[in-house]
């Protein structure tokens, strides 16, 4: 059977924006498919038009916008099955404690915990992501989630 031709090449794709967004501290966007095992990590309105680029036979694939081929977020099939193993660091922030559950007061406070929560995991995703991205693609001059 014959390989499948990407229709866009990675050296096309830009980080500038993602770089600009991860120091700010944009807004991100998380799903997680429990039936499907995928995390979808975005850091632009899940409205803005994107594709998403596989990256060989991993399970991490770039989110891409389409009007301007800037690396926007990250799609990862296997969450829990592959990718929380391999990365210590996403799974400690994954994985809630029944002392973070005590703190919460009310849905207010549980908002606020989430959002803590979230900028912490988004962190750790990030950067294992670019680990795993670099070891092959370094070429892309990813950056890092301080």
């Amino acid at each position: 059977m014959e390989m499948l031709k990407a229709l866009q090449d990675i050296n096309e794709f830009k980080t500038d924006r993602l770089r600009e967004l991860l120091i700010r501290g944009a807004p991100t966007y998380v799903h997680y498919g429990q039936e499907s095992d995928t995390f979808r990590i975005l850091f632009v309105s899940p409205e803005t038009e994107t594709f998403v680029y596989y990256l060989d036979d991993d399970d991490v694939a770039l989110i891409v916008g389409i009007a301007d081929s800037e690396v926007v977020g990250f799609h990862i099939e296997s969450f829990q099955r592959r990718f929380l193993p391999a990365h210590a660091g996403v799974k400690r922030v994954w994985q809630l404690s029944r002392t973070d559950l005590n703190r919460t007061k009310d849905f207010g406070d549980l908002i606020l915990q989430f959002e803590k929560a979230k900028r912490q995991a988004a962190r750790e995703i990030v950067n294992a992501t670019r680990e795993i991205i670099l070891e092959k693609h370094r070429e892309l001059g990813f950056p890092a989630y301080v």
